[in-house]
């Protein structure tokens, strides 16, 4: 029985590594320049212990690290834009008020303290605390609920309504005037009062009942609404029935006050 004899070997390992990366074609040999590198430190290395963790330091010193925003760039000291590597959230969590609200907005070239997001086309006021829209049709600021999202369901609600004069003793002297708007969103776009926050459908039914021929019936069926949208579209989020009650009440304190003033009451 013949022993097979393993062959002795002189030559260290890593310049063997070294001669068959060399045998490589060029073209392999250009993709993997950084294995190429490591090599090269674990031949000047040696085998020591001191070497080995030599090789390590220089290894991890080799290793590509990601850039780090500045200081001065997270803080939102910077008057220069600053845009993130993603949005990320739009608000990030822990945010007390002053400086960047998150990721992705910039300072507003002309207002002091006053943040832009360009995704969004939203604006932050540090001295309002308040999120604000640009709105181009009414040529103003209003604010804004950057979280908020309207809900849209019109396709599963429908309804109808129209209205009809009754006649009879007790309603004789009186003047009783109606307002429907069956699509308040479509009347705002008519009316120039954008209002596209809204849920939809969005309605509005009011009856009006004057016990005297005075006009009042009239005028308060033919302006509520120009007052409700308007109010409407300052709020750029979810109107609660709070929210609702509030506009509808001062709605009618102002047509109350220039009610009065045109008719010379008191």
């Amino acid at each position: 029985m013949t022993r097979k004899v393993k062959p002795c070997v002189t030559v260290p390992y890593w310049k063997i590594l070294q001669d068959r990366e060399g045998e490589k074609p060029e073209e392999e040999t250009q993709a993997i320049p950084q294995q190429e590198t490591l090599l090269q430190v674990v031949g000047q290395a040696g085998g020591s212990r001191r070497g080995g963790a030599e090789t390590q330091r220089r290894i991890e010193e080799q290793k590509p690290s990601k850039a780090e925003p500045k200081e001065e760039e997270k803080s939102g000291s910077l008057d220069v834009p600053y845009v993130a590597e993603s949005d990320g959230p739009l608000v990030v969590k822990g945010f007390t008020g002053r400086g960047r609200p998150g990721p992705g907005w910039v300072r507003h070239s002309s207002s002091e303290g006053w943040w832009w997001h360009q995704r969004t086309g939203l604006f932050y006021s540090e001295d309002e605390q308040r999120f604000l829209i640009w709105e181009e049709q009414l040529q103003q600021y209003v604010e804004a609920d950057p979280f908020f999202a309207p809900a849209d369901e019109s396709a599963e609600i429908t309804f109808r309504a129209e209205t009809s004069s009754a006649a009879g003793a007790s309603l004789a002297a009186a003047v009783t005037r109606s307002v429907v708007i069956r699509d308040l969103v479509s009347a705002g776009q008519a009316l120039r009062t954008p209002l596209p926050h809204l849920d939809r459908p969005a309605a509005l039914f009011a009856v009006f009942r004057a016990v005297t021929e005075d006009g009042a019936a009239e005028f308060f069926a033919k302006s509520l609404h120009t007052k409700l949208l308007r109010s409407l579209s300052q709020y750029r989020g979810l109107w609660t029935e709070q929210r609702v009650r509030e506009i509808f009440e001062a709605s009618f304190n102002q047509l109350s006050v220039e009610f009065a003033a045109r008719t010379g009451d008191q």
